[in-house]
């Protein structure tokens, strides 16, 4: 069974599976954020991972705790040793 319908069994109140005929990565993200019912958007695409366990708390903390709409963090590039860069270089500098 694959991992999202267990959520959606446990968490029906808060997880669900959207499923549309292929039309390209933009219009799925849209139609999802369209249907939506949460306040907040993580954008976390196949081959993305949070840094840590402590990230979405500390996102929560920013958005309780500030003005901020838009929470974004820094990324990282990795598997290619070509590639081996933070963007941006200060964690800090768009708060």
């Amino acid at each position: 069974m694959p991992l999202i319908k267990q959520y959606e069994g446990r968490h029906a109140e808060r997880v669900g599976l959207l499923q549309r005929e292929p039309a390209g990565v933009t219009r799925a993200m849209n139609e999802g954020i369209a249907a939506a019912k949460g306040s907040v958007i993580l954008y976390l695409h196949e081959d993305d991972r949070l840094a840590g366990p402590n990230v979405l708390s500390y996102v929560k903390r920013l958005f309780e705790t500030t003005s901020a709409g838009v929470v974004t963090g820094n990324c990282r590039l990795e598997g290619n040793p070509a590639i081996k860069q933070t963007w941006p270089g200060n964690s800090l500098m768009r708060r």
